[in-house]
Parts: structure tokens; sequence; C-alpha cells
């Protein structure tokens, strides 16, 4: 993570790449606040307390509101805090195959929001459609397989993750993955500090 804050502040300046991006006070942040307890995800965390939807909507169906406040009944979705935008693209890579250890690779594959309630967020990133499908298609020892090697991802282990402790809601995330391509429908994540 270091490493990385470091590569984005030297290459592009913090606000520069905030403006860009819109992620990195979430990412600095994240990294900085180690201590505030996470409530909503399967196993206490030390992420600072940041806030994660996965949600499935059409395009179409996010408005102001949504962006605002997060998604709400009958919208279906998957709380996960303590997920950031860096964990969600250390799954990416697995998913896709991509070298965990480049991090050019992984830093190509941070979401960029679509949506955003202002510079502060909250923030909506799209889940890539080919994320979505190998979401959807893991069989149940894929899904172990998958979700092992995330929470050794060096992300997850400073957050004290333990996969055992996530298998449950990572077979949520699959199944609401598996919902959005039955439906015809995109995987969306909100996010919000």
């Amino acid at each position: 993570r270091e490493m990385f804050s470091r590569y984005c502040e030297t290459s592009f300046g913090r606000e520069a790449f905030r403006r860009r991006f819109g992620f990195f006070p979430i990412m600095i942040q994240g990294m900085i606040h180690q201590n505030a307890p996470s409530h909503s995800t399967p196993h206490p965390s030390t992420t600072m307390g940041l806030l994660c939807d996965f949600f499935i909507a059409h395009r179409h169906e996010i408005d102001p509101a949504l962006v605002a406040s997060g998604p709400k009944p009958p919208t279906p979705t998957l709380q996960g805090k303590g997920i950031d935008n860096i964990k969600i693209a250390t799954l990416t890579c697995i998913l896709l195959n991509v070298d965990l250890n480049d991090d050019n690779a992984v830093s190509a594959r941070i979401p960029n929001p679509e949506f955003t309630a202002g510079d502060e967020g909250p923030w909506v990133f799209p889940v890539p459609p080919t994320v979505t499908q190998h979401l959807a298609a893991l069989n149940p020892s894929a899904r172990k397989t998958v979700l092992d090697r995330w929470a050794q991802t060096e992300e997850c282990r400073l957050d004290h993750w333990v996969a055992a402790d996530y298998t449950d809601w990572f077979n949520a995330l699959c199944d609401l993955a598996a919902t959005a391509v039955t439906s015809n429908s995109s995987l969306w994540v909100w996010l919000s500090l």
C-alpha cells in the first residue's frame, strides 16, 4: 500500500490524482486510520469506517438519491464495510489471473467512479462485467480458492482478514453477481467515508 500511495503521489500529485480518479482520499485515509472497528463485515476489521455496498442496478436506475445515500430496498444489496477500491482491484486481479505483484496491473484495475455526490463522495463504481461473470461462475471449490488468495493479499492481511470469517459474505457476493448476470443487470459498488 505504502509503495502504491507513494507512486500515486509522486506520479500525479495527491490532488491531481484525486481529481482524475476520484479515490485517492479513500486509499490514503484507509491506510492512515487503521483503528476504526467494522460492524457490517462478518469479521471485525481494522479498516477505517469506510461504508461499502455492492448492489445490482441498471445504469439508468442510479439517481442522485442513490449516489448520496446508498442503495435502498428493494435494490438487491450486500454490505461490505471495510471493502475499499484497492481490495476490489486485488480481487479483480485474482479473478482475471493478473500478477498481484505488478503494481501497475493492480492500479490499472482500481475502479473509477461513474457517479459521485461530490469531491468527498460518496462514489459509485461499476464492477466490470467480466469480473461479475467470473464471480457468478465460481463453483464452491473455486470460491474457496479465490477467497483464500484474496485474504492473503497485503491489503487484506493488514486488515487481519481470515478467509474462513468471510466465507458466507463472499458466497453472498458471488450469489449477488449471479443474480446480476441472470437478470441482465450490472453489479455496482457504492463507497462512502
